[in-house]
């Protein structure tokens, strides 16, 4: 079955709320920019605290410096996505591992 441009975004917000992978879509410069629930439940954070802060506001000091690395890999066309092991801060202080995949989504226009 093939589904239309605007049939496919009436499904993602479903997909993307539902999923139980924590997702979030972050700006280049690292704000938040939607988070679903899962990444909500994982990092202990609501979405409205989320949308407030960065991905660096979450991520272990000792692990920012491969994060951006790699970021600026794919901002320069080196890399089409990453996926790296790291920790994140959760609200309550607690430290979890994950792995964290980015790819940048490039506007067509």
């Amino acid at each position: 079955m093939n589904l239309g441009e605007n049939e496919y975004e009436q499904l993602f917000p479903d997909f993307f709320n539902h999923i139980s992978i924590a997702m979030a879509i972050c700006h280049t410069n690292g704000t938040f920019i939607r988070t679903n629930d899962t990444f909500c439940k994982l990092t202990g954070f609501t979405k409205e605290e989320l949308l407030e802060m960065a991905f660096n506001d979450i991520t272990h000091p000792d692990d920012l410096s491969l994060d951006s690395t790699n970021l600026k890999s794919i901002l320069h066309d080196k890399l089409e996505n990453f996926s790296i092991e790291k920790r994140i801060i959760c609200k309550n202080k607690a430290l979890i591992w994950v792995t964290n995949t980015v790819a940048l989504i490039r506007n067509k226009n």
